[in-house]
């Protein structure tokens, strides 16, 4: 298990969460940016790490691990020490994304298209969104992919968090739905206190 999700299940101090491996997901350097999909509703682009590829992670949680709890997109396995927050974002339609600035920008230009001929996101993605399931990565007709999980218990803000090691490398961008065991969202520490 990369660092970065050990991190969030031994934060959340819930010893019933587990991480799963949901699939890679290329990097392009375009930025990382967390959205709702089917609104648009999105952060500012963060820096694009130096790392080609990234891996598409959950963090499920309750007895039968249906809930999701977080979702992360990882660069590297190396453990967190710090973080800072990127923004938030408000989810209205149950799911949450994080992208390449490049996805973003296909995803708007998809709303944009469908809008003019009379139809929306969800009709034309509606058989590949986890509106019950695991997360997935959603493929656009133009080919290009989307991680999309449900957000834990549904609408609200949630904040977009980046990870970074010892090193000051990041190693992760994050969203937490559910928050720990206490009912307190999981925040890193600063990395300016580290």
């Amino acid at each position: 298990m990369p660092g970065a999700v050990q991190w969030l299940i031994d934060r959340s101090g819930d010893p019933d969460r587990i991480g799963r491996d949901i699939g890679p997901y290329p990097l392009d350097g375009s930025g990382i940016v967390a959205l709702d999909p089917l609104t648009g509703f999105a952060t500012k682009p963060a820096p694009t790490p130096p790392a080609p590829d990234a891996r598409f992670y959950t963090v499920l949680a309750g007895k039968n691990g249906h809930d999701v709890a977080a979702i992360a997109l990882v660069m590297a396995d190396n453990a967190p020490v710090c973080g800072e927050s990127l923004g938030a974002i408000g989810v209205d339609t149950g799911l949450a994304s994080i992208v390449t600035a490049t996805g973003n920008r296909a995803l708007n230009g998809l709303f944009e298209q469908l809008e003019a001929r009379g139809s929306d996101l969800y009709d034309a993605l509606s058989s590949q969104l986890p509106l019950r399931g695991l997360p997935t990565i959603v493929t656009l007709p133009d080919g290009t992919q989307v991680p999309t999980s449900r957000s834990g218990h549904g609408d609200g803000g949630y904040e977009f968090f980046r990870l970074d090691d010892v090193q000051g490398q990041t190693v992760a961008y994050f969203l937490d739905f559910l928050g720990d065991s206490k009912g307190e969202w999981i925040d890193p520490p600063p990395c300016a206190n580290v």
